[in-house]
């Protein structure tokens, strides 16, 4: 499996995420499927759609794939956790950003695709809290792990003045 290269915001595609691990805060720009935190139950949500809208099974794995499938992109991380959390960094590293790096970044952007810059996510591993304050109705606050904490609201007031960008 491979190491996934950095790439830049992208409007709901490539999400800014504010992650914070082992009491180290760090900005990650990765592709947004990547915290949906508990695959499983995130699967089962797609199932019991299809299932209410009268889809088959076979339907549903055509669409979405396998649990094996959607693990195997993650890295074989079916739930990302305070567990995973390491064996996760280790793939996505290359796609943290610095403040100034995403400040410099967001200056040069076109005003139109500014709002790509907003941080989406807020994820504390150390406190196992989940924060979204993504603009379409993704939910990726109702696929947390058990025994963690996720809701939707706005979350910028807790970086901390040292890592803001904006």
């Amino acid at each position: 499996m491979d190491f996934l290269e950095k790439v830049t915001p992208e409007y709901c595609e490539n999400i800014v995420v504010a992650a914070i691990y082992k009491r180290h805060f760090e900005w990650y720009v990765t592709p947004r499927e990547l915290w949906r935190m508990d695959y499983v139950k995130w699967m089962e949500a797609w199932r019991q759609w299809f299932i209410r809208h009268n889809k088959t099974e076979e339907e549903f794995i055509r669409s979405c794939g396998t649990l094996e499938k959607k693990s195997g992109e993650r890295w074989g991380i079916t739930v990302l956790d305070e567990k995973t959390a390491g064996k996760f960094f280790r793939y996505i590293y290359k796609c943290s950003y610095s403040p100034d790096e995403l400040r410099s970044l967001r200056i040069i952007t076109p005003d139109e695709n500014k709002s790509a810059f907003d941080p989406v996510l807020y994820v504390d591993f150390d406190n196992k809290e989940f924060i979204s304050y993504c603009p379409e109705p993704l939910s990726f606050e109702d696929f947390v792990p058990d025994g963690w904490t996720g809701k939707y609201e706005f979350f910028c007031d807790r970086i901390p003045d040292d890592k803001r960008y904006w």
